[in-house]
């Protein structure tokens, strides 16, 4: 009779599982932050308006954004590990792209006010 043992190998959060995770997440949450930020860190507030002044695209939801950054690259409890490490941070926020480091949003409503 042949017995079968289950191998000692078969645990699916080894180190290395857990340290590539971590790996990913680490380099997720450095890219979106990179690339968006909380509108009430540089967007201007009208409560006339609506609120915040989305002024470039946004608001973006966090979980749309690291899903379509992210999902070719990494497994998708990667990303809703991610998601749920900045919402237990932030909240569930809507976000707004970071403009490029040379666009000043004092300049830039200016130019879209002479526009319109």
């Amino acid at each position: 009779m042949l017995y079968i043992y289950p191998s000692r190998n078969r645990n699916t959060n080894t180190d290395d599982d857990l340290e590539e995770k971590d790996l990913a997440i680490s380099e997720m949450k450095d890219w979106f932050f990179d690339n968006y930020d909380d509108p009430a860190n540089f967007l201007p507030y009208e409560t006339k308006a609506g609120g915040y002044q989305y002024l470039f695209g946004g608001p973006y939801e966090l979980s749309n954004v690291l899903h379509e950054e992210f999902s070719s690259k990494y497994p998708n409890e990667y990303i809703e590990s991610t998601i749920n490490h900045i919402e237990n941070e932030y909240g569930s926020i809507d976000w707004e792209k970071k403009p490029k480091e040379n666009v000043h949003i004092t300049e830039y409503l200016n130019s879209v006010s002479r526009n319109t």
